[in-house]
């Protein structure tokens, strides 16, 4: 007598069943992979950025606390070198920094401001270091320049000073902020011959994994070689610059 074996196997329904749970299981695992990886660069891009803007703060803060009194002739008159605007600043230092790759001893010009990137159209903070122009002529000028914060959109300057006339006793004992200094400013009544006090910086930066403009605290450094007033050796009154803020 013969038995008939059931037949093994899996029908079309099963098949089609497994196969839809299969593909469901992929499509799930390839979108939490996906966003995780989204994840990982946008963190990864917003870390990048706020180390370059904390090596931007340290470089800038190093050469303004360098800065050299190192004075120039403007019409036959002896003015300091050091160039400030609202939003780029131009000056002397002894701190030391990389010309060509390579370590030049001595002064060296720099200049700092944001401009806009030629290749691909963002704009970020760079800094220009050149042999100060009236050592070197311009054709034989060692130049260099150096993107070193990207995503940067903004760069706010202001200048703190004591005046040589101040208006009242609070102007005398907490000093005075300008918007722009300048060796071609001759009236001592509105800023003095010489460096300022120091300078206060404020960045603002476009955070790609935000998508969203960011300022930053403002940060103050204060110009070492200059005065020798006493008043001039603390900050400002109520001043909080001492330490970077933070980023987020």
């Amino acid at each position: 007598m013969n038995t008939k074996r059931p037949e093994i196997g899996f029908t079309l329904i099963e098949l089609m069943v497994a196969l839809t749970i299969l593909v469901i299981l992929l499509a799930a695992l390839y979108s939490g992979f996906d966003a995780a990886q989204r994840a990982w660069e946008e963190e990864s891009t917003t870390q990048k950025a706020e180390s370059a803007l904390r090596l931007a703060m340290d470089e800038l803060g190093s050469e303004l606390r360098s800065a050299v009194a190192d004075k120039i002739l403007l019409d036959a008159r002896p003015a300091p070198y050091f160039f400030g605007g609202r939003d780029s600043l131009r000056f002397l230092t002894a701190d030391p920094a990389p010309i060509l790759g390579e370590l030049v001893p001595g002064i060296v010009e720099v200049t700092w401001k944001v401009d806009l990137d030629d290749a691909t159209e963002e704009r970020g903070l760079i800094v220009e270091r050149a042999l100060p122009q009236p050592m070197q002529p311009p054709e034989e000028r060692i130049f260099e320049r150096v993107e070193i914060a990207p995503f940067v959109v903004r760069l706010g300057l202001r200048y703190f000073f004591y005046p040589p006339v101040p208006e009242d006793d609070a102007e005398a004992e907490e000093g005075a902020w300008t918007d722009t200094w300048s060796p071609e400013e001759d009236d001592p009544m509105l800023q003095p011959n010489r460096l300022p006090e120091g300078v206060e910086v404020t960045l603002s930066y476009f955070d790609p994994a935000r998508g969203d403009t960011i300022t930053l605290p403002p940060q103050y450094a204060k110009i070492r070689a200059k005065s020798s007033l006493v008043r001039s050796k603390r900050p400002p009154a109520g001043a909080t610059f001492e330490a970077l803020g933070e980023f987020r």
